[in-house]
């Protein structure tokens, strides 16, 4: 079983009672990974870091059966293997992390009438669409936005993606299908860790992240949870192909759907007329096999689907 994530969200609902009051948002129950108090900013290097990866490619293992959610392989058959190097900018990595994020501050604000209420709730809400933060208007909450995420991210990691790509091509990876299964692999092989919530701005600021890195910061940490993994692998598959992608949440997790032509027993959904194929992000699985229980989600409609794509 993969280790379930945590979601953090902050409603923004207030009392009804029209007085001049704070609107400090609740705070979801699960929030337990918080930057102690005095935690500085958080160090970033000067000057170009390399990370080195190595891994191998779940889809190359010779599957011999499925026993609940284990997959048994084939021992005899080794998967094929790669390394990767990346380098990171260092000013393009600070620029990613400040981007994201709000001022714990920013969640206070009073009113003495309605109309008040909603002009200063529409405020707060574009503060926070610039900062990657959107939100749901149904329980009236912050939470990431996820496409602002990997729309901002995409070029911050075109260089590790070209690399990637050129991975796969020395192994024989020339289509759609190898270059999901490479990047989902290479993501899935990465420390399951959770981020902590908040991070310090420069001015010693509490910055609100709800436990999601932007996807360089990703890399260069080399570990992260699964809304954290599923955008990184979003933000490095819309360089190597052209195709659309989808976040599947709900059950206390998240992972990631590619349009494709799903295979014989992968799990898939429809959205539109297009099939997108589901892949988990988390840990090692195959393209197309996810979790039964989260299989078991998606089939009785409880997991909310997020297009990458607009």
């Amino acid at each position: 079983m993969i280790p379930k994530c945590r979601f953090r969200w902050f409603s923004s609902a207030v009392a009804a009672a029209l007085v001049s009051l704070a609107c400090l948002p609740v705070v979801d129950a699960l929030m337990t990974d918080r930057v102690p108090p005095d935690q500085l900013y958080p160090s970033l290097p000067k000057t170009a870091v390399t990370r080195r990866f190595a891994w191998e490619d779940v889809n190359t293992w010779r599957l011999l059966r499925v026993e609940g959610d284990r997959q048994i392989f084939d021992a005899r058959f080794p998967a094929l293997r790669f390394t990767l190097e990346v380098v990171i900018d260092p000013l393009r990595l600070q620029k990613a992390v400040e981007s994201y994020g709000f001022p714990e501050s920013w969640m206070r604000y009073s009113f003495r009438t309605e109309e008040e209420r909603r002009r200063k709730e529409k405020e707060q809400t574009l503060r926070c669409a610039a900062r990657g933060i959107a939100r749901d208007p149904s329980p009236n909450s912050l939470e990431p936005d996820y496409y602002w995420i990997v729309e901002r991210s995409r070029e911050d990691v075109r260089e590790a993606a070209a690399r990637l790509r050129d991975v796969g091509l020395q192994a024989g990876y020339d289509d759609l299908r190898r270059f999901v299964e490479l990047s989902a692999s290479f993501v899935q092989s990465l420390e399951y860790r959770l981020p902590p919530d908040t991070r310090r701005g420069r001015d010693g600021v509490l910055i609100r992240t709800f436990g999601l890195t932007m996807p360089l910061e990703t890399l260069y940490n080399g570990h992260g949870d699964c809304d954290t993994k599923s955008v990184l692998f979003a933000s490095l598959l819309v360089n190597l192909a052209d195709t659309r992608l989808i976040l599947l949440r709900g059950a206390n997790h998240l992972f990631a759907g590619v349009r494709a032509q799903p295979r014989r027993s992968e799990c898939f959904v429809r959205i539109r007329g297009e099939t997108f194929v589901l892949i988990e992000l988390t840990h090692p699985w195959r393209v197309g096999h996810i979790p039964k229980e989260n299989w078991h989600a998606v089939q009785l409609k409880q997991m909310e689907i997020i297009p990458l794509f607009r």
